[in-house]
């Protein structure tokens, strides 16, 4: 392996994110130059850089020959916007979810061969299913996982009956435990995750489990509506 090669990768993102940073205090064009100065770089790597940055539009030079910041920039705000916003609409329906079921409502999305969990709420009971966000997690075990997985076109058991009900229930796939899940998918039919109900099976029996399917549902329906105002 090529360790410099490697090394140099690295210095030159970092470097590029430095030329970028330039732009968080000043909000007019500037020359190159002064971006060199301002990052204490030589103006020849300096340019090798903005090059690329110009090339991807996150820096663009105008008719004097300064630069500015470009157009992507402002995509991944408007996509950091957006989902800033469809956060704050699922946490609202899982914090809803626990207020009428005192149990864990958990939101997972999928990442490759993995679940990961990225918003939660939890009830003030002793007994609960207290969770971690952002650690990986099977596919394989528990509701969310299958959802997941049945709705991203994985060939798993049951699949098409997971499609056509829209939720799976699993009991002691994870020891103690019981779950229900449900798919989130926007109007275009993009999917964004599973949202869940989950707490120990003596207290989520199915029975219980079926009557919150309703309530998944229609959490799930509030929060792709919002999505498409």
């Amino acid at each position: 392996m090529n360790l410099r090669k490697n090394i140099v990768g690295v210095e030159s993102v970092d470097k590029a994110l430095i030329i970028l940073s330039c732009f968080k205090k000043i909000n007019y064009p500037v020359s190159l130059t002064e971006i060199s100065k301002l990052t204490s770089n030589h103006k020849s790597t300096t340019l090798r850089i903005i090059k690329s940055l110009e090339k991807h539009n996150y820096i663009t030079k105008d008719v004097n020959g300064k630069y500015r910041i470009g157009h992507s920039i402002n995509q991944i705000k408007d996509n950091y916007s957006d989902q800033l916003i469809w956060h704050d609409l699922i946490h609202k329906q899982l914090e809803h979810l626990t207020k009428i079921s005192n149990e864990t409502a958990l939101f997972f999305i999928k990442q490759k061969n993995l679940r990961i969990c990225i918003l939660k709420s939890e009830p003030n009971t002793p007994v609960r299913h207290s969770i971690e966000t952002g650690i990986p997690k099977s596919l394989s075990v528990g509701s969310s996982g299958k959802v997941l997985s049945a709705y991203s076109g994985i060939d798993i058991k049951n699949k098409d009956k997971i499609i056509k009900n829209g939720y799976l229930i699993t009991f002691n796939e994870v020891p103690l435990l019981a779950s229900v899940s449900v798919p989130l998918i926007k109007k275009d039919g993009e999917l964004l995750g599973a949202m869940t109900l989950t707490g120990p099976s003596t207290r989520l029996s199915k029975k219980r489990c079926l009557y919150y399917v309703g309530a998944l549902k229609s959490a799930a329906v509030k929060v792709r509506s919002e999505l498409s105002n």
